[in-house]
């Protein structure tokens, strides 16, 4: 009975640390968020015709899998449209496990590598 008990306790403990390590390494909310905007910013997405204090980052959904993401515009001081809007500009899917970002493809109601939509945006 002692051996029973024993295997018991090292099960649970080996699912414990297995879990544990799960979601320490997936992405947390504030974390996506944050990766989405450097890359937004480093790749001068949006620079054409705004400034990133001119976007705002909304969550639009949380998943045990990933984050959907909405960045609208913020028309606050400094920043050009009318204050009583704040309209849709881009979708994003992160992935919370491997970080990637999707890019949400209104027309074709599909998510798309973040390539390709670089590709649309600079045609």
């Amino acid at each position: 009975m002692k051996f029973f008990n024993l295997s018991f306790i090292l099960i649970i403990i080996s699912f414990a640390n297995i879990f544990s390590q799960t979601t320490d390494t997936l992405l947390s909310e504030n974390q996506a968020i944050r990766i989405l905007m450097n890359k937004i910013e480093n790749d001068s997405v949006y620079s054409a015709w705004t400034k990133m204090e001119c976007l705002q980052f909304f969550t639009d959904k949380i998943d045990g899998n990933y984050f959907i993401v909405t960045i609208r515009e913020n028309h606050n001081e400094g920043c050009t449209g009318s204050r009583l809007t704040n309209p849709r500009v881009d979708t994003f899917k992160i992935l919370r496990d491997s970080k990637e970002i999707l890019w949400y493809n209104l027309p074709d109601d599909k998510f798309e590598d973040y390539n390709d939509f670089l590709n649309i945006r600079n045609k």
